[in-house]
């Protein structure tokens, strides 16, 4: 559903989140149960008594007691309907919850209910088929009373161009329990035995206006979550580029070489990114770090490369020239995304990099596009890297980025080892403001940004995180007290308008596709 969705148009790219969100904790219960019968099993038979070879009344009691204990155990295991038919979906971004629990269940015995996120209960049709014969793949409307109006809801589901039909159950057939008779079925595929989730709508007359409300709530609940979703994206990267903005302020404050500072803020900023995914998810963190793929590699090998590119182009370069080309990144990204992903970037989007690119030259002043051009070389592979970088994570959305943005860090320090000249020379205090570095503005700008470029246009996201560069004066003159120059003021304004342009026109299209 999601995927055909997402490709026919009628769903945002954060319909993806909803596979994982239903799938993993029933991967999990499932992992639970075999677990607990593998228990069961060994304490079985490690229980077997001596007498039960023995002849006679007592080797027959005995035997009778490990037969039936037995039988018992396996037929659970062997005809196992609860944990085939029983278990549901409690927390999905597609399914509208209306408060009511889902009923417990055993790995052999389970409770049909019509409750939202379980299993479509078994009913028959007029025909004499089943229910499971008549869904398709679109969302399918199973009604137990025809007198619930329909009509608003299936034009909603056309002006969306959602693929959705109705079936009626026949009033011999009871309504399930749950308290609905009527239920909105999710076109989920699963294997033979897996669960099928279930919207509920509740019961309403043909001629009450609040059957169209009702239903138009429930069928925009998915497009609900994408636009909740692309607003974080929003809030994360602008947080991602404040905290990136810090660079110029810790680097004034420490009297060492760039790969030193390199070294030892990807030390700090890779292992507070470890110790947090350790605290929060326990081994799964640890299994996040070891099993990313090629995808998450990918992700940290190119953030690496930026981090590693980025020092000696400000050493064979000026800081002007290396400003200039970063700011190309939208551009950049845009293009990338268009390749890959057949992402068309807005209009708006593209005209506001435009005015933000200027904004950058303004501030950065006389950049001299001919100097040194190993140094320019080495800042369009950086901006090249970070612009793939976005779109793979763009791409990639299942994969763990905050595992990837904790490797980039270890990388980046194994690589600059080589090159650093001050590491034993590090004094206490500035090895406290090595961590802060480390911490603020490589660990959590880069997760912030992995976090909230998945949820938003590749574009976008490159547009968005410009705003770092007229942000790095401010910490200055927050720090040291130096006033920023009339065109750094000129150009930030620049910046900040096309960033705040962007997102307004952003959120009036949001609100007009609602």
């Amino acid at each position: 559903m999601a995927a055909g969705g997402l490709s026919e148009g009628w769903a945002g790219i954060a319909i993806l989140d909803a596979y994982e969100a239903e799938r993993l904790p029933i991967t999990e219960q499932v992992s639970r149960f075999a677990m607990e019968m593998a228990g069961k099993v060994l304490s079985q038979r490690r229980a077997v008594p001596d007498e039960i070879e023995q002849p006679g009344p007592e080797g027959d009691a005995a035997r009778k007691q490990v037969g039936q204990a037995a039988y018992d155990l396996n037929v659970q295991q062997y005809c196992c309907a609860g944990l085939n038919f029983g278990y549901f979906y409690d927390r999905s971004p597609i399914i509208a919850y209306d408060g009511a629990e889902q009923p417990s269940f055993t790995m052999a015995d389970f409770t049909p209910s019509s409750t939202p996120g379980c299993r479509l209960p078994l009913a028959k049709l007029a025909d004499g088929r089943l229910v499971y014969d008549a869904l398709g793949p679109g969302y399918t409307l199973v009604r137990y009373d025809s007198d619930v109006a329909v009509a608003p809801l299936a034009d909603a589901m056309r002006a969306n161009r959602v693929p959705f039909a109705v079936v009626d159950i026949p009033k011999s057939e009871a309504p399930p329990p749950g308290g609905s008779n009527s239920l909105l079925r999710a076109p989920i595929n699963t294997s033979p035995g897996g669960a099928t989730p279930s919207l509920t709508i509740q019961r309403t007359s043909s001629t009450s206006c609040s059957a169209a409300a009702s239903s138009l709530a429930r069928v925009d609940c998915p497009m609900a979550e994408v636009r909740s979703q692309h607003r974080l994206g929003i809030v994360l990267v602008v947080a991602a580029a404040i905290a990136w903005s810090t660079a110029p302020f810790f680097t004034r404050l420490l009297p060492y070489d760039s790969w030193t500072i390199l070294f030892w803020r990807g030390l700090f900023g890779g292992g507070l990114i470890v110790a947090i995914m350790l605290l929060l998810q326990g081994r799964a963190g640890l299994r996040d770090l070891t099993r990313m793929g090629k995808s998450g590699w990918l992700v940290a090998s190119l953030s690496t490369l930026a981090m590693i590119a980025f020092i000696p182009s400000l050493q064979l370069t000026s800081v002007s020239n290396v400003a200039i080309i970063i700011a190309t990144g939208p551009f950049v990204t845009a293009a990338l995304a268009w390749i890959w992903l057949r992402e068309v970037p807005r209009l708006l989007t593209m005209i506001a990099s435009v005015v933000a690119l200027c904004g950058v030259a303004v501030i950065v002043g006389n950049a001299r596009v001919g100097s040194d051009i190993l140094g320019i070389a080495l800042a369009c592979l950086m901006a090249l890297a970070i612009a793939a970088m976005t779109v793979l994570v763009r791409q990639h959305k299942n994969t763990s980025m905050v595992a990837a943005a904790a490797l980039s860090n270890i990388l980046g320090s194994i690589v600059s080892l080589p090159f650093a000249h001050g590491i034993a020379g590090v004094t206490g205090f500035d090895l406290f403001i090595l961590a802060m570095f480390g911490f603020f503005q490589v660990a959590l700008g880069l997760t912030l940004f992995f976090l909230g470029s998945r949820l938003l246009p590749s574009g976008q996201a490159a547009l968005i995180s410009t705003l770092e560069t007229p942000l790095m004066p401010f910490w200055i003159w927050v720090g040291f007290a130096e006033i920023p120059a009339l065109r750094v003021f000129i150009g930030g304004a620049l910046v900040m308008g096309a960033v705040i342009a962007d997102i307004i026109g952003d959120s009036r299209a949001q609100r007009q596709s609602k």
